[in-house]
């Protein structure tokens, strides 16, 4: 009856999320996969383009590259990752 409502934690120190959520390439509107966001977080950590440059190679915005390399999307691949912001 309540499986939809109940939150359980991935890791720890993660955020409880609701059972079931699919992230990352798990998730059916992905455009990038989990190799293509490491490589876009070292090119933007990097600072050797911009991210309007990477953006436009992966075919996503510069706000998604901005919200990659801060770890606002895709934190479940920073957890214990060197790549931290």
């Amino acid at each position: 009856m309540l499986m939809g409502i109940i939150s359980v934690p991935l890791r720890r120190n993660q955020p409880l999320r609701r059972y079931g959520q699919n992230f990352g390439e798990n998730n059916g509107l992905a455009k990038l996969t989990e190799d293509e966001v490491i490589q876009i977080k070292r090119l933007a950590l990097a600072g050797a383009f911009s991210q309007r440059q990477i953006a436009r190679v992966f075919g996503i915005t510069q706000s998604n590259v901005c919200w990659i390399k801060h770890g606002r999307t895709w934190r479940h691949l920073w957890q214990d990752d060197e790549l931290k912001a």
